[in-house]
């Protein structure tokens, strides 16, 4: 990664924070706000494409489509050590 890409990625993480508000006790998102990962990933690959560091072009909805997939994918695999997983039906 480049350095533009870091700030892509930072100012998405920034742009999601005051879109989903900002308090003395919320100055970041939470590790469990998947969108927050999405933006980012979406945000790095869109620059990378730009800077031609990319390795195909493809629109903004296939790249953020895959983007979806690929993050929520680990959701729907049980976690064989999770009880909550192993519980829940």
């Amino acid at each position: 990664m480049v350095d533009k890409m870091f700030i892509a990625a930072a100012e998405a993480i920034a742009k999601y924070a005051e879109e989903t508000g900002l308090s003395n006790d919320r100055i970041v998102t939470s590790i469990n706000e998947v969108e927050v990962f999405i933006r980012e990933a979406l945000s790095v690959a869109e620059k990378a494409i730009e800077l031609e560091y990319a390795g195909r072009k493809i629109s903004k909805t296939e790249l953020e489509k895959e983007i979806r997939e690929l993050i929520e994918r680990p959701k729907n695999i049980p976690n064989k050590d999770c009880y909550e997983c192993r519980t829940h039906k």
